[in-house]
């Protein structure tokens, strides 16, 4: 029996189509879950902190019988008797007074011979006195030339050309006997190396740095790695200086001899360390996390140090560098799906704790955090 034509071809191309399309979608959507990433980078805000440990330093034997509480590190007096001579080599030039001298020549306007004696005195117009160097006769109405010499070394006794009169001259005499200086006086001072005392001072406190120095560079050549050497509270007994020159002595260079005991107290630095780091790590608050200790921050001071006894106080201190322990909230990724790398800096950015953060999708077209949990990574910048 005829029951007619059937149409199905435009019907099922359809279905084709919309079947092609469908799977498409799915896999594009299978594609895109299964490689969009993201990974989200948080740096907490980074703090400090500190520790001061005060310790006991002592034998280490007396640390072996002490049964009281407290922190003990091991140490040792080191001691040295320095001998030898320091040279100084670069004096000082100094002013040196001494007497002016020059010659005077002597006018008799009188008619009678005048004999002056040596050491005659002569006083200048500016009142400098001056005496002659020898004995001379001034014959009467002629003059005779003579050396003198200032009667105080100085400054004082260099004078220009001038008039003197005869102190002890008969003073209605004294216009018509008189003398005077054609040239300048002169040699009232000049320079010259001195050991003066201040320079002498000086050369011995040279003499005890150097001995201090060579004593110190001793004790570190021989001592331990572990050791620390406290070289500038290092006791100094001088037991003998003497320089090779006395005070005010003419000279380009002089030594001095010196003898120097030397005391320095060593300890175990890194025993003292080590119990600043245990006690800068016991205090870290349980909200804060170690990040590194700061070697570089490792400082003391020692004080009360008895050489006799073996004995100092030190006092130590160390730095850590710490983060906030993060809250369980902030690896919860559920809030973050969807969002885009601003949204996602806003969220975390209203955390008190979070320095910054950063974001990067992959592939290159993904621009929001994935549906898949598993797709996302949190990390933490240390």
């Amino acid at each position: 029996m005829y029951i007619g034509k059937i149409e199905t071809g435009r019907s099922y191309k359809k279905l084709l189509i919309i079947f092609a399309v469908i799977s498409l979608l799915l896999v594009g959507f299978v594609t895109y879950a299964s490689f969009s990433r993201a990974t989200i980078k948080i740096t907490p805000k980074e703090g400090s902190v500190s520790a001061t440990l005060d310790a006991q330093i002592m034998t280490q034997a007396d640390i072996d019988k002490n049964k009281s509480s407290g922190v003990f590190v091991a140490g040792r007096v080191l001691e040295k008797t320095v001998e030898n001579n320091y040279p100084v080599n670069d004096v000082a030039t100094a002013t040196i007074e001494e007497k002016a001298r020059g010659t005077i020549t002597i006018y008799n306007k009188r008619d009678k011979d005048q004999p002056l004696l040596p050491s005659t005195q002569l006083l200048s117009e500016n009142g400098i006195l001056f005496r002659t160097d020898a004995r001379v006769v001034a014959e009467a109405g002629k003059n005779v030339e003579v050396g003198i010499t200032a009667d105080q070394p100085g400054e004082s006794g260099n004078l220009p050309p001038g008039k003197f009169k005869i102190v002890k001259l008969y003073q209605d005499w004294q216009d018509e006997i008189y003398g005077e200086t054609k040239t300048a006086t002169k040699g009232g001072t000049r320079e010259a190396k001195v050991a003066t005392e201040a320079e002498i001072e000086r050369g011995k406190t040279e003499a005890q740095n150097a001995a201090l120095s060579q004593a110190i560079a001793d004790f570190r050549k021989d001592l331990p790695d572990n050791e620390n050497l406290l070289a500038d509270q290092a006791s100094q007994d001088v037991l003998s200086v003497k320089p090779s020159v006395k005070t005010d002595t003419e000279t380009d260079k002089f030594e001095v001899a010196i003898k120097l005991k030397v005391r320095a107290l060593a300890f175990d630095k890194d025993a003292l360390k080590k119990f600043t780091q245990t006690k800068l790590e016991a205090s870290i608050p349980a909200n804060k996390e170690l990040i590194e200790v700061l070697a570089d921050s490792f400082q003391f001071t020692a004080s009360e140090i008895d050489f006799v006894k073996t004995q100092g106080v030190i006092s130590a201190t160390m730095e850590a560098s710490v983060i906030p322990k993060l809250s369980a909230q902030i690896f919860d990724k559920k809030p973050l799906i969807g969002l885009n790398e601003w949204e996602i800096k806003q969220y975390f950015d209203n955390n008190a704790d979070i320095k910054e953060t950063s974001v990067s999708f992959s592939p290159f077209w993904v621009k929001s955090v994935p549906t898949l949990e598993d797709h996302v990574e949190i990390v933490i910048n240390r």
